[in-house]
């Protein structure tokens, strides 16, 4: 699975994430996880900071799937366009 970077806007601080990792995971019951009952999206988002100075990031969730975070308009982000 190819997952994609969460682009942030050029003043955004906060940004959050479904970690798409933790869903395949889950739905395929992979690795001994499934979904448990009550269990949502809500469960496996990602909630972070990015100061405004930094153009990249990463998101982990609580399993360690890591996602990367770019600044639209930095120089890392255009790489990636």
């Amino acid at each position: 699975m190819v997952v994609k970077p969460l682009f942030v806007k050029p003043n955004q601080l906060h940004f959050r994430s479904v970690c798409a990792r933790c869903v395949t995971e889950k739905n395929a019951r992979a690795n001994g996880r499934a979904w448990e009952p009550g269990e949502t999206m809500e469960d496996v988002t990602v909630y972070g900071r990015i100061d405004l100075d930094d153009d990249l990031h990463w998101a982990v969730c609580k399993y360690g799937h890591r996602r990367l975070v770019l600044r639209i308009g930095s120089e890392p982000a255009r790489n990636f366009r």
